[in-house]
């Protein structure tokens, strides 16, 4: 990973969104701004917002902000509220049918004005808060998980289970049968992902040496498997990206292995898979270096869920020279193709398994979300 680091990131809580987005055709006057006529606004989060998670197919956009948690047709732009919150809403998760939101809900402090008698904190949660939501019902139900603080929550794409981490343990909870089983320890919190069939759950395994490994588990047996990955592991560095949002994980589209792309150094990312016994099975370098700028390396990135696409912030300045976001690119990993996408910008999430992602950008005053493609379309 360089050592170089651009300036922080935008934050990911947004206060509300200016203007509105004109479709069909119209000039977006928010899109303006930024000189890239190919971004789409998105005007539907008016207030500050703690998450934003796309459905399985891309349609869809779950949000939570003070008001509660929310979703919202991309095609329509017309939110629904699910649930009200008395805190921040954390840990969204759409089950694979997309039929089904998991949440977080929390309970800040009252505030207190000055002058003001002290006033009494709310009632906490149960400390089993994994919340589950129906889309179509509205109906909200609390899985019975055993007690204790809960972390990232991730439905399986059938929706049958709910795995989430605790404590740096892998759990699996069976919603029909209400049965919780461990499944791995020493896990990063960080790192969750299903197979497309459901059948296992591969993560970031720390090992004795503080170093991090994949690993793979099979629900139906609980067993793990540890990936020998050598001197490519080492490589490749598994880095925590400078974007505020969970890292994914990349399984092949068959389900038949595991793909990671690392940024090296600055210049090239790594591309490697292993087969599901822990073999390497490719493992290549693509370069992203600026031929017209030397100067120019990438920092901050996020690879498509299919592994296809990537998106990163390129970083201009070397030296005495100071360091400057100049754009967002989006490369293209079979074809090798980079092209500048929008202006620097916050990555927040992909729209399912798409070459199109949500941003966030505050460069002119008041962070706003955006809708581009690594593709270079619209």
């Amino acid at each position: 990973m360089p050592t170089k680091r651009s300036a922080p990131a935008p934050s990911l809580k947004l206060p509300f969104l200016l203007g509105a987005v004109v479709l069909a055709g119209c000039v977006n006057p928010l899109t303006a701004l930024f000189g890239h006529p190919g971004l789409v606004a998105l005007p539907f989060m008016p207030h500050l917002t703690y998450q934003v998670v796309s459905s399985p197919d891309g349609t869809r956009l779950a949000y939570a902000e003070p008001a509660g948690l929310f979703v919202v047709d991309v095609a329509t732009l017309q939110p629904r509220k699910l649930a009200d919150s008395e805190g921040p809403i954390s840990s969204i998760g759409w089950t694979g049918d997309g039929k089904a939101l998991t949440f977080f809900p929390s309970r800040l402090p009252p505030i207190t004005e000055p002058g003001e008698p002290k006033r009494p904190p709310p009632p906490p949660y149960p400390e089993n808060r994994i919340q589950m939501v129906d889309l179509e019902t509205g109906a909200i139900t609390t899985p019975p998980v055993s007690a204790g603080p809960v972390g990232r929550v991730e439905p399986s794409p059938d929706g049958r289970y709910l795995a989430f981490l605790r404590d740096a343990g892998l759990f699996l909870y069976d919603i029909a049968g209400q049965a919780e089983t461990s499944l791995a320890t020493n896990v990063a919190w960080r790192s969750l992902a299903w197979s497309p069939d459901g059948t296992r759950i591969a993560y970031l395994s720390f090992d004795e040496g503080g170093g991090q490994r994949i690993a793979v588990v099979t629900i139906a047996t609980t067993e793990v498997r540890r990936f020998d990955a050598g001197v490519h592991m080492n490589r490749m560095g598994v880095e925590i990206s400078c974007w505020p949002e969970e890292e994914k994980i990349a399984w092949t589209p068959p389900g038949d292995g595991i793909q990671m792309i690392q940024n090296r150094d600055g210049q090239h990312f790594g591309i490697t898979t292993f087969d599901l016994t822990g073999q390497l099975v490719a493992d290549r370098s693509l370069s992203v270096a600026d031929p017209a700028d030397a100067r120019r390396y990438v920092d901050c990135y996020r690879a498509s869920l299919d592994g296809r696409f990537v998106v990163a912030l390129k970083i201009g300045g070397e030296g005495g020279i100071p360091e400057r976001s100049t754009s967002l690119i989006g490369v293209d990993t079979a074809s090798g193709q980079v092209r500048d996408v929008a202006p620097p910008s916050t990555f927040v999430t992909w729209l399912g398994r798409t070459s199109r992602f949500v941003l966030s950008n505050n460069e002119k005053g008041g962070n706003r979300y955006f809708i581009a493609d690594a593709a270079g379309g619209r």
